[in-house]
């Protein structure tokens, strides 16, 4: 579930020794970086594609900080994030990167957090994000990579951006061949006061708490309540004239961005009528995926004794 992480590790407390011994000892890419005068600014160290720690210097060229940037999913499976990760699975990489790189989980403060989850869609994943319109009173915009190619749809907030893509789809682009529809859906914390709030986590050794995980589960999950989709399939209904109107209005991006803007509480009472209409004459898409999500969720942060056991090992080990 927990995927992207980016951490600032306490510099006093960090092993910098042990960091440049195991550079030295490792085949590591090294980007640096000067200001106008030649004065290193910061140095990059790219471990693979899945990790990369980035060393921020004083003008005086001492070490200012550290951050560490991980795919927590990717590195635990090889580069992949579109299997299952499960609770124990996360447990135990934070334990295996703590541990390879001396970091004390405990002086390693989150500053972004990603969560989310890979299912099976009710219908074509593509078909799926076709639909899917506004989040809240945000319209969603295309996603797009590092090459500029549209993979997805998003929305973005202030504390945080919420993506939709086509997991199958980009992994094809790649030369990967899943052979089955994977739709991703994910929240991307780049603020965490919400995420301090609503689950007590801070800092990497939070990560190893269930509770606190079961908490940031449930806020992917409430997101889903926001999403605006328009199904298709109503447009053969039969339908009154008033219903019909509804679902000219909720069908056009552009009229749902003006009503939102211009009038929140029409829009509020008119999307709950749009629900309504949805869930009496529409597929439920909306509810299908929220089921599949909340299964997927459920699946994944399953406890049973021998989770228990191998996560309180870890815990002990955190200091």
């Amino acid at each position: 579930m927990i995927d992207f992480v980016k951490v600032v590790i306490t510099s006093a407390l960090y092993k910098w020794s042990y960091f440049y011994e195991y550079l030295n000892n490792n085949k590591v890419n090294v980007d640096t970086k000067a200001d106008h005068n030649g004065v290193l600014i910061k140095e990059v160290f790219e471990m693979d594609n899945t990790l990369k720690f980035i060393l921020r210097y004083n003008e005086d060229n001492t070490i200012k900080r550290i951050e560490m940037q991980a795919s927590l999913h990717k590195y635990f499976a090889y580069g992949y994030n579109y299997s299952d990760y499960t609770y124990k699975q996360l447990c135990r990489t934070v334990f295996t990167l703590c541990n390879t790189y001396r970091i004390n989980p405990l002086r390693a403060t989150i500053q972004n957090i990603e969560a989310g989850f890979n299912v099976m869609p009710p219908l074509e994943t593509n078909n799926l994000l076709d639909g899917l319109l506004m989040y809240r009173t945000i319209p969603f915009s295309t996603m797009k990579n590092s090459f500029r190619t549209p993979v997805g749809i998003e929305a973005t907030l202030t504390a945080y951006v919420l993506k939709a893509y086509n997991k199958a789809g980009q992994l094809l682009r790649g030369g990967k061949d899943i052979g089955k529809e994977c739709f991703r859906y994910e929240l991307h914390y780049n603020r965490m006061r919400t995420i301090n709030k609503e689950t007590g986590i801070y800092c990497l050794a939070d990560l190893y708490d269930y509770p606190k995980i079961n908490k940031f589960s449930n806020l992917v999950l409430d997101s889903l309540n926001h999403l605006v989709y328009f199904d298709s399939e109503m447009s053969g209904k039969d339908l009154t004239l008033q219903e019909s109107k509804l679902c000219t209005v909720w069908s056009n991006q552009k009229e749902l961005r003006l009503l939102a803007k211009e009038n929140p509480q029409k829009y509020r009472r008119e999307r709950i009528r749009f629900k309504a209409l949805q869930s009496s004459k529409g597929l439920n898409v909306l509810e299908q995926l929220e089921d599949s999500i909340r299964l997927k969720r459920n699946k994944l942060l399953t406890m049973d004794r021998t989770t228990a056991n191998e996560v309180n090992y870890y815990k002990t080990q955190k200091k």
